[in-house]
């Protein structure tokens, strides 16, 4: 180790916990506020790279955009059942 560096051995488990946790908490939140935040896009980021299918990063992106509150509401929802079943994987 050199002057400066700082080493994180964080388990791939533990930035999976993260980062679905934070799309939990976007998805609860998103009936009341915009959830379109910095830490929602880095999780789906991360996801995306690190997960065998993104057709639920896709929806939920989708979800994202979408200003209808009934069908942002499903996109959201479904992306994230698809996430989470995947990640199990």
């Amino acid at each position: 180790m050199y002057w400066g560096k700082t080493e994180h051995n964080i388990p791939h488990a533990e930035y999976k916990r993260h980062y679905v946790q934070v799309l939990r908490e976007a998805l609860e939140d998103s009936y009341d506020y915009d959830i379109r935040r910095t830490e929602v896009y880095e999780a789906l980021d991360w996801l995306e790279k690190n997960t065998p299918s993104t057709w639920g990063i896709t929806l939920f992106r989708q979800g994202l955009e979408i200003k209808d509150w009934n069908q942002r509401a499903h996109y959201l929802r479904e992306g994230f059942f698809q996430i989470q079943r995947f990640i199990a994987t």
